[in-house]
This record gives structure tokens, C-alpha cells and sequence, in this order.
């Protein structure tokens, strides 16, 4: 699973924008730069020179699936921590990895997912949310937040409640949030609550933000 780091600078300004690669196979965590040209992404190991992976393991146990931003701006990785993982057909009894799978006992490791949370020296982790009873505005606002957790949450919140009262909020935010993300994310919420209107959108095609102008398109369609 490859997941971008979208929070703030809780990590340290040089983690931003940086892209995740949890290989359950290989046993490791790749933190990749990523770089945009000609329309392309390409991924780049950022230890590539040393010839390392951020985490790397000899524990035939170590199998890493996820990784997700945390709301207080650190990383968490979801380990499934199991033994065996491979498709039947890879470990048909006579077959190599069945013998080394018995022999080390792989097969009874089971029930012991790990979560780990990465955090950097000298930074202390962001506030902890609470929006169960934030008003409207409070969500909007945190549409424009830097840790992407914040935003999806306020989205997904807003769509949910559906209060009217909200969407002016919203439709202002389309077209003055100073944040491009707010913009983008207040977007895509009247989208969820069905209310985005083609004035709005067209408007919206013309931002500065790539972001604002490719919600603007896929939400048209």
C-alpha cells in the first residue's frame, strides 16, 4: 500500500509531501520523494544512495499493510505481524515454502497485528480533535487545516449532518478560503451533499490551485 504523508510538519518540514511503501512481502517501509514531470509521478527511494529502506526487518513476521497520518500530525503503520500470508498455491504440501513454513512454525502466528507510531525528536505531536459538537463553521475552517486527517474528517462530517446553514459557508469557501486544499475539500463537500451549482464550478475551474481545478472537473462530470 503507498499512502502520501499529509500532515502537517509534525514529522519535520523535510517529511511533507513525502509518499509511503508498506511491502508485506519484502518486510519493509519505503519514504519515497516524489517527483512531478511531464504529467508523470515517479517515486524515489529517498535512502536509494545508501542503498537502505526507512524500516527494514528479518522478522519472518514483519508484514506491514498500511500506513495513515495521524490526527495529532504523526504516522502510524499497521503491521499485520503473520506468519504466513502467501496464496494456497504457493504453499501446496511437497512444496519448499510449506516445508519452511512448518519447520519454523509460521503458520501459528496469527491474532498479533501491531500498530507503530513514527515520531521525530524535539517535535511534539498536534492537538487531538474534537469535533463531535463543532458547529458549521468550525468544519468549514477545518477544511483548510495542514494535516490531511482534519480535512477529510470536517468532509466527511458536513456531507453526513447535511445542515443547510452550512452550505453558504461552504460556497464562500469555494471562492475565498485562502487555502487551496479549504477550497478544493469545500468543493467536493457540496458534492457529496448534491448542491454545487455550475456558476460555482465554473468559477472554480479558473483557480490558481491544479488542485481546486481538477475537483472542479472531476465534479462536473
Amino acid at each position: 500500500m503507498v499512502r502520501p504523508f499529509s500532515g502537517e510538519t509534525r514529522l519535520g518540514d523535510d517529511m511533507k509531501g513525502t509518499y509511503w511503501v508498506c511491502e508485506p512481502v519484502g518486510r519493509m517501509i519505503r519514504c519515497s520523494d516524489v517527483e512531478y514531470e511531464d504529467g508523470m509521478i515517479t517515486l524515489h527511494n529517498r535512502l536509494e544512495k545508501q542503498k537502505l529502506e526507512f524500516i527494514s526487518s528479518t522478522d519472518a513476521n514483519f508484514r506491514p499493510v498500511n500506513a495513515y497520518t495521524a490526527p495529532d500530525g504523526t504516522l502510524h503503520f499497521i503491521d499485520m505481524y503473520r506468519g504466513v500470508i502467501q496464496h494456497g498455491n504457493w504453499t501446496r504440501e511437497g512444496s519448499y515454502l510449506r516445508s519452511e513454513i512448518l519447520r519454523r512454525g509460521l503458520e501459528k502466528n496469527i491474532g498479533k497485528g501491531r500498530i507503530y507510531r513514527l515520531v521525530r525528536d524535539g517535535i511534539k505531536p498536534g492537538p487531538l480533535p474534537s469535533f463531535g459538537k463543532s458547529y458549521a463553521n468550525d468544519l468549514v475552517e477545518a477544511l483548510g487545516h495542514p494535516n490531511g486527517w482534519w480535512r477529510d474528517e470536517a468532509q466527511k462530517l458536513l456531507i453526513l449532518r447535511n445542515e443547510a446553514k452550512a452550505i453558504p459557508l461552504l460556497k464562500r469557501a469555494v471562492k475565498n478560503a485562502k487555502s487551496g486544499f479549504a477550497r478544493a475539500h469545500a468543493l467536493w463537500t457540496l458534492d457529496g451533499m448534491g448542491v454545487w451549482d455550475e456558476s460555482l464550478v465554473l468559477s472554480a475551474i479558473s483557480d490558481k490551485d491544479m488542485d481546486v481545478r481538477l475537483a472542479a472537473l472531476r465534479v462536473s462530470w
